[in-house]
């Protein structure tokens, strides 16, 4: 019988190792793949939770997930280690925040700034519990307090700030807006019938849709018409200021030359929820690979031969 107990009171607790006693599956978790190309001379900005969590960021779940591996009385770490081109990009943020938030004459470096505890990878985004000399400095005591983030509890043992990196600031995929929940159903359903009649010069082939069943329900679709004097001279330029501030975060050593004027608008899809969708072109020294198209699901639309990332969006 003892045998017997001691067998089950195991089991208990492996799964309270695999589900943390209150529900989350950690079992699965971001490997961090979807940050495997970041360079370490990269950088990005950085939000709180609360910012995260309201732009869609992170979900709920992700929330809980971070609370967890944040108490201390766990004992937890995040699965897999923070990659060191990732950790450097973060820091490399925090440096570059520092500099232009109120302090112009600043000359912080990534070297100022510490990740105390690498908290998680959340699809796009990475979490972490940071420090810096330059910051503000902390109280010297000991805190130990419960306080609700974003509804769920966190177990407060420390003063060092919980921050969420990613590398996109200015554009966002399609895919991901469409993750973060951005869009309406209806919203994807136009961009996706703009993007088929736009892309593709054989849309109006007679047999078009009979070639792709799967897209018959555009062929009496009303999408909710583009503006017939396109994008107004001020938004235009908006939305080319950001891709080319996207573009020089993300390759600095190419870009740097770069005005608003070597940045073309490719392709209009119209606004939606007070977001741009479209794509540029600017032309690009280097390889960037080739173009893979694939029909691809984007948030229950399916997009005809879609090539990853291809349209941009632009909260406005």
């Amino acid at each position: 019988m003892k045998k017997l107990l001691s067998i089950g009171v195991a089991v208990i607790m492996g799964l309270c190792l695999l589900c943390g006693c209150n529900g989350l599956d950690l079992e699965h978790y971001d490997d961090g793949s979807n940050l495997k190309y970041v360079k370490e001379n990269s950088t990005g900005v950085t939000y709180t939770l609360e910012e995260a969590y309201e732009n869609g960021f992170l979900k709920k779940e992700d929330i809980q997930k971070i609370a967890y591996y944040y108490d201390e009385d766990n004992k937890a770490e995040f699965p897999v280690a923070m990659s060191e081109n990732v950790e450097k990009a973060v820091k490399n943020t925090f440096a570059a925040e520092y500099n232009v938030d109120g302090n112009p004459s600043s000359e912080a470096t990534a070297e100022d700034f510490t990740v105390k505890k690498f908290l998680g990878y959340y699809y796009k985004c990475c979490v972490v519990e940071a420090d810096s000399a330059l910051w503000d400095p902390a109280p010297t005591d000991v805190p130990n307090y419960r306080e609700e983030i974003c509804g769920v509890e966190f177990h407060v043992t420390n003063y060092y700030p919980i921050r969420v990196w990613m590398q996109t600031k200015y554009t966002y995929w399609l895919e991901d807006a469409a993750e973060y929940g951005w869009f309406t159903q209806e919203n994807l359903k136009n961009i996706a019938y703009y993007y088929l009649t736009m892309t593709f010069e054989d849309y109006n082939e007679e047999n078009f849709f009979e070639k792709c069943a799967h897209l018959k329900e555009f062929k009496n679709f009303t999408p909710r018409p583009l503006p017939t004097e396109g994008l107004d001279a001020e938004t235009e330029l908006k939305v080319k200021q950001a891709f080319l501030s996207q573009i020089k975060m993300n390759a600095p050593e190419i870009t740097a030359d770069y005005t608003v004027e070597d940045v073309k608008i490719r392709l209009f899809y119209g606004i939606y929820e007070n977001c741009f969708t479209g794509s540029f072109y600017i032309k690009i020294n280097g390889v960037i690979g080739e173009p893979y198209f694939a029909d691809k699901v984007i948030g229950g639309v399916t997009f005809l031969s879609y090539w990853d990332s291809i349209i941009d969006v632009i909260k406005l």
